[in-house]
């Protein structure tokens, strides 16, 4: 019997990759109208739209491709996968406020405190910025945080993007047979 699990992170980005591209088709835009109404939300303007690309769906994407991905958190720091989102600047957009190491220096550690931060809902999302922070288990107080990290909203869909990418291409290798079902290269 196969793991339908493991292909949970590969369809997670893709189906991101597709909403951002039919996201401005008329079905698309119909649907914002029509659904919210078919279960009892009006519009506080008639024929206004559902505006999709709200916080919620930050938090799904932020979960889809931060959190889903569990192969990706058991890699080395040195691997392949992230040696590439270095040369790639993925945290191009961020402003570090607290950190134990730098993204060029370990970006596993990145990607984990973010992870973290996803998935214990440490983070804010406001009209301007989503700050993200991690600390040790049940040391909450921002004294014990040990990672901060803010980014523009207008940019945080830019980064989900370019992870996006590097998931598909991370679990197309996996499909392919050159790393193992564990994420590690054969």
């Amino acid at each position: 019997m196969n793991d339908l699990r493991k292909d949970i992170p590969l369809g997670c980005a893709i189906n991101f990759e597709i909403l951002i591209e039919v996201a401005n088709s008329t079905a698309f835009k119909e649907a914002c109208k029509s659904v919210p109404i078919r279960f009892g939300i009006e519009p506080p303007n008639e024929g206004m739209e559902w505006p999709f690309h709200n916080a919620s769906w930050g938090g799904y994407i932020l979960y889809s491709q931060l959190v889903v991905p569990k192969e990706l958190y058991k890699l080395d720091k040195s691997d392949s996968f992230f040696a590439k989102l270095v040369n790639e600047n993925l945290m191009k957009d961020f402003t570090i406020l607290l950190e134990k190491e730098s993204f060029s220096v370990n970006p596993k550690y990145h990607l984990d405190s973010l992870r973290n931060a996803v998935s214990h809902v440490n983070y804010e999302i406001s009209q301007d910025s989503v700050h993200f922070w991690d600390h040790p288990p049940r040391k909450e107080n921002p004294e014990n945080w040990h990672y901060s990290v803010k980014i523009g909203f207008d940019k945080i869909f830019d980064f989900l993007a370019q992870l996006s990418c590097a998931n598909i291409e991370f679990y197309n290798q996996i499909k392919a047979g050159e790393r193992d079902s564990k994420g590690k290269i054969i």
